[in-house]
């Protein structure tokens, strides 16, 4: 499935994009009983995972600007989520050793300013 997504200022073209949830839960022992119980404690932030490939006449330009949002919070926009994501890992290797073909995978997790 190809999607559309927007990370910053740039517009990528994504092969695949990933959004595993886990919640987050606390397992609570229940004092003189035999057994225990399990609550939920909310969810934890959400992680996203896009990979694809760079293409069009600014790709140059667009590896040079994602590679430089490493480490810092970007808006991001997938047409359902819409919020701050902290840019936790950027890997854009040329294909195949040629010069100016390039894959993408970036690792984002959300941002919530407390």
């Amino acid at each position: 499935m190809i999607t559309t997504v927007t990370l910053g200022s740039i517009t990528l073209t994504c092969g695949d994009l990933r959004k595993p949830q886990t919640l987050k839960i606390s397992q609570i022992g229940i004092p003189g009983r035999n057994g225990d119980i399990i609550q939920s404690m909310g969810k934890n932030s959400k992680r996203i995972e896009l990979s694809g490939i760079l293409s069009g006449n600014n790709k140059d330009t667009d590896k040079t600007t994602l590679e430089g949002y490493l480490n810092t919070t970007q808006t991001y926009n997938d047409g359902v989520d819409n919020m701050t994501v902290f840019v936790e890992n950027v890997d854009i290797p040329t294909v195949g050793g040629q010069p100016n073909h390039y894959i993408f995978t970036i690792n984002l997790i959300e941002y919530i300013q407390t």
